[in-house]
């Protein structure tokens, strides 16, 4: 009988008796004892931890201490400033962030139809050897890190990074959720995404409202994650200060704080677009698959700066769509900032 086989009988013998797992090593090889311990570690690992599959399991009995894996994850809020998040710790030599940003592997779910069937851009990265390789250029030294905004409000999101990743810093971007709602709306629009008019969109139903909503997302991060491992950042903050807001992250993940960041550029902003035809073929040239992987940053960029200087600014929100937006999310604000401890007072004005 092989180790594989041993391990799965003794193991299911000790459940099913409710008594400790003990190995006679007394007799064996030191090789065999390092096979027997690896093997049943993923063993016990499968079957304590129904969440991760066989083969999470076997890599992490296989990686400790080694594995290259992000070190933090910026988690969202989407619309809410994560873009210049992920650019600014990217210009960090001591920090590796994935060329592909938003991978989404912690809110993939493989048994969920919705998520099996959707475009490969919803869910770039969908295997745990695929969500490694984005990591496996990283200097060994370095701090890894990857942002996926779906991660803030997926339900298991949480407790998978927190499965494979015990140790990891989460950073959370949240931003004044009347606009963030607005501004997601606004990019739904001039990508087609929809054709609602503004008045036409009702809080609790649309999705630009309901991912506004931070309490309860924020909650199961709290309830996983210990309070060091968290960091509440305010897009209001990013934007009036972001070498000082930057300079407490870089410190938060473990590397030089004094690193200067240029911050002189405005990543994915919001507007209308001057030249719509333009706007879809810029959009269609980002969206083609493995673009982010094959085309140099340069050229990335460059297409970026066309984009974003053919948007003019947005008109400003109706007044009152704002106060009705705005009640909807009172009570989830005043939740938010008891939870963040931070005062959201300007957010209700």
């Amino acid at each position: 009988m092989d180790i594989e086989s041993v391990c799965a009988f003794q193991l299911a013998t000790a459940r099913a008796c409710s008594v400790s797992l003990v190995v006679r090593t007394d007799s064996v090889s030191a090789a065999t004892q390092d096979r027997f311990t690896t093997v049943a570690s993923v063993y016990y690992d499968w079957a304590e931890h129904p969440g991760i599959n066989r083969e999470q399991s076997q890599r992490r009995a296989n990686t400790k201490g080694s594995s290259m894996l992000p070190d933090f994850i910026i988690i969202g809020a989407h619309k809410a400033g994560t873009t210049s998040l992920h650019h600014y710790f990217d210009q960090h030599p001591d920090v590796f962030m994935t060329i592909v940003k938003e991978p989404n592997y912690f809110s993939f779910d493989p048994t969920n139809p919705a998520h099996v069937g959707a475009k490969r851009s919803s869910y770039r990265v969908r295997s745990l050897s695929d969500y490694e390789a984005l990591f496996s250029t990283s200097p060994p030294h370095n701090r890894r890190g990857e942002a996926s905004p779906s991660y803030l409000h997926s339900k298991s999101a949480p407790f998978r990074i927190k499965e494979l990743l015990p140790e990891c810093r989460i950073v959370a971007s949240l931003r004044n959720p009347v606009d963030r709602a607005y501004s997601a709306y606004l990019m739904a629009f001039r990508d087609g995404v929809t054709t609602l008019r503004v008045q036409e969109i009702r809080p609790g139903r649309d999705t630009w409202i309901l991912q506004s909503l931070y309490a309860e997302s924020l909650r199961r991060y709290l309830e996983v994650f210990q309070d060091e491992q968290l960091r509440f950042v305010l897009f209001d903050d990013l934007n009036a200060n972001p070498s000082g807001v930057m300079q407490k992250l870089f410190r938060f993940v473990g590397v030089d704080p004094e690193f200067s960041v240029d911050t002189t550029y405005a990543f994915n902003p919001g507007g209308i677009p001057r030249n719509p035809i333009l706007h879809r073929g810029l959009n269609v040239i980002k969206k083609i698959p493995k673009v982010q992987e094959y085309v140099p940053k340069s050229v990335r960029r460059k297409i970026a700066n066309i984009r974003d200087r053919n948007l003019a600014k947005a008109p400003p929100l109706d007044p009152e769509v704002r106060s009705t937006w705005l009640d909807f999310f009172r009570e989830d604000i005043l939740s938010t900032q008891a939870l963040i401890r931070r005062d959201l007072g300007h957010w209700l004005d």
